[in-house]
């Protein structure tokens, strides 16, 4: 599932996520569509670098929210997330949602 939000870089985004879909909905990638910050984080999770000065013709907007762990991957928790950005300007957000950690797939227990 993707959803949208609409960002003005600078302003915490509260996504409240889990209002909506539960305390165990999982995000796999984060999309800066028209825009990018210059640094961003969702919290409680730690930095993760976005678009910086002399980078040069490459812009990374897309990124992927997936770790590691033993058996396969799983995303960034984002029940209660707030996604933070450094910058000026605005953008839309696309997020999408780790299939099986929402309720819509029935595959949650």
């Amino acid at each position: 599932m993707t959803l949208t939000f609409p960002c003005e870089f600078g302003q915490p985004l509260a996504l409240k996520l889990g209002e909506r879909f539960g305390p165990r909905i999982e995000a796999d990638c984060i999309h800066f569509l028209n825009g990018a910050p210059i640094d961003w984080r969702i919290t409680p999770d730690e930095w993760r670098p976005g678009i910086r000065s002399g980078v040069g013709k490459y812009i990374a907007t897309i990124h992927d929210l997936q770790r590691p762990v033993i058996g396969g991957t799983r995303g960034i928790c984002v029940a209660d997330a707030v996604l933070e950005t450094y910058g000026i300007g605005m953008a839309t957000v696309i997020l999408n949602l780790r299939p099986g950690t929402f309720p819509e797939t029935g595959h949650c227990g």
